[in-house]
């Protein structure tokens, strides 16, 4: 594989993929360019055809470099809709580019699609599209050969706001309450998710904590996992904050990944992959912490979410 394969991270939630998705099913209702997904739909068969096409319409241009963050978004689409039917899996957000992401079984790399284009028309070869398709269908071929009834699915955008990973957090969460508020002191008459109570977590969370490393060896503990939940509820009650956490674990073993509130999106004006116009989003684990690195005297009410 000639061209540099996407080793970033990705996210399979959030607003960014959320817009992302939209724009891919807009273009796979309706797609005229390159000519050949009206002619071969998104399969392999139009795959040569589609690179000559985006070639030649970029002759004359300058060549972007290799792996440059650009590209059209119905090339982009076009190209990573195709990879996504050999080897199923689903789009992802990386850092402020679209990449496709296979099924995890078959153990093949993420892909920026756009920089694969970048890639074929610098090389000008007539050939990187087909040859990486040929890689991830004999990858394919060879785990389908020993497992019976694997297919390649396309999968849809990962809900981090509604499944069983986040489901049976909260439900403990829920659980554990009055018990946590019973030995936090006061029980739920003093825990009534008011700011003012924010105050008194930070009491107890000070007393009890002094690095992020001991936050992170008692993250599934008595004390931390309903404080996060609760510094949480606040935020959800006082900002119309939702929750949310990705169905499935992210990042290195022992790296953090947390459950995280989220506002509520506001719809973008202009340029609908903005960061500013992204909902704001806090992870209670992180707020909590930085009270151990912060300045002395902050308040843990000033990060809470706003509505």
């Amino acid at each position: 594989m000639g061209f540099e394969i996407y080793d970033g991270r990705f996210e399979t939630y959030g607003w960014h993929i959320e817009q992302w998705y939209k724009r891919v099913e807009a273009v796979r209702e309706y797609c005229a360019y390159p000519t050949a997904a009206e002619e071969h739909g998104f399969t392999r068969d139009g795959l040569a055809d589609a690179e000559e096409q985006i070639v030649a319409d970029r002759e004359g241009r300058e060549k972007p470099a290799p792996n440059a963050a650009s590209g059209a978004d119905e090339e982009t689409i076009y190209l990573g809709e195709v990879l996504l039917s050999i080897a199923g899996g689903r789009w992802a957000w990386g850092d402020r580019e679209p990449v496709v992401v296979p099924d995890e079984v078959l153990g093949l790399p993420a892909i920026a699609p756009h920089r694969l284009i970048n890639y074929a028309v610098q090389t000008g070869s007539g050939h990187e599209f087909a040859s990486v398709a040929a890689s991830w269908q004999q990858q394919a071929a060879t785990y389908r050969a020993s497992h019976q009834g694997w297919e390649p699915v396309r999968y849809g955008m990962a809900d981090a706001g509604n499944n069983p990973r986040l489901n049976e957090w909260l439900e403990r969460r829920r659980a554990d309450f009055p018990a946590w508020a019973e030995a936090a002191g006061g029980g739920t008459r003093v825990w009534d998710f008011s700011i003012e109570s924010v105050d008194r977590l930070q009491d107890i969370f000070l007393g009890l904590f002094h690095t992020r490393d001991e936050m992170r060896e008692n993250a599934d503990g008595p004390f931390i996992a309903d404080a996060m939940w609760y510094l949480g509820e606040v935020q959800v009650r006082h900002a119309g904050a939702s929750w949310n956490w990705q169905p499935e674990p992210v990042g290195e073993p022992g790296s953090e990944d947390y459950p995280f509130v989220m506002t509520p999106e506001e719809d973008a004006d202009e340029d609908e992959y903005a960061d500013s116009f992204g909902p704001d989003v806090e992870v209670p684990f992180s707020q909590l912490a930085s009270l151990l690195t912060g300045e002395p005297g902050a308040l843990l009410r000033d990060k809470l979410l706003s509505a």
